[in-house]
């Protein structure tokens, strides 16, 4: 359980993060409305910045992103792409089990592994695979979450 604990905090960022807002995600997050992790952080900065610069919040910038999709890079194309995946694939369990977690630091994933059982498969997919990246990029980064630390060391 300790493990889950801290798996909860960080799994979110091994998804796609330009969400649709839920209604309190309202002024959440950074202003380029990324979420948590590196990953995906800049598959979509110079898209949003060169075509939805003057989106207001999360939802009008995802709705200003899909409508330029064709115009987008590669790596955005796929990002949104998944992340439209994993909305369409987890819909109804994110509304009736995580409509009141607040968004930020893997909260919305933890919530969504801690009713794993209670999943769809689709749904259950878009979990152990945010899992597996996470536990990819942990490997990677050593136990402490550092980058160059080597496992064991």
């Amino acid at each position: 359980m300790k493990h889950l604990a801290l798996v909860f905090p960080l799994a979110l960022a091994a998804l796609p993060a330009t969400a649709t807002a839920r209604p309190h995600d309202k002024g959440h997050g950074d202003k380029n409305h990324d979420g948590p992790g590196k990953g995906h952080e800049g598959a979509c900065r110079a898209d949003r910045e060169r075509l939805c610069k003057d989106a207001g919040d999360k939802a009008e910038t995802r709705a200003c992103m899909v409508t330029h999709k064709a115009e987008l890079a590669p790596a955005c194309r796929e990002h949104i792409e998944a992340r439209a995946a994993f909305e369409a694939d987890c819909k109804a369990p994110l509304e009736a089990y995580c409509a009141e977690v607040p968004p930020g630091r893997g909260a919305v994933m933890g919530c969504l592994i801690g009713h794993k059982a209670d999943l769809q498969p689709a749904c259950r997919k878009h979990v152990d695979d945010a899992l597996a990246k996470f536990a990819e990029r942990r490997e990677r980064r050593g136990k402490d979450g550092k980058k160059g630390d080597k496992p064991g060391k």
